[in-house]
């Protein structure tokens, strides 16, 4: 049961982070009426290219299908990036890459 109680504690500190950082882009954003990224739309529409994976639609639905789809990818990877087991890589560590 401890390992469920990690795995919920991490979830939870991935989507406060994520909040957060969502809530300070946005504010930015409009503060300095800056445009939005086009690089979530970039991570689903290269892969697809390189690997052959049609994106169905009209160019407006796929436009439409890839907008949608590139910010949930990071959202879909912030609850595992709150793991309280993620090992430690700071200078002490002891996990060498």
């Amino acid at each position: 049961m401890r390992i469920i109680g990690a795995l919920a504690s991490g979830a939870v500190a991935g989507a406060a982070g994520t909040t957060a950082l969502d809530t300070v882009t946005y504010l930015d954003m409009v503060w300095r009426a800056r445009p939005a990224s086009s690089t979530p739309e970039a991570t689903v529409e290269n892969p697809a290219d390189v690997t052959g994976v049609a994106i169905p639609g009209t160019e407006e639905e796929r436009t439409i299908r890839i907008a949608g789809l590139g910010p949930r990818q990071g959202s879909s990877l912030a609850p595992s990036s709150g793991w309280p087991g993620w090992p430690d890589t700071g200078p002490d560590s002891s996990v060498h890459h």
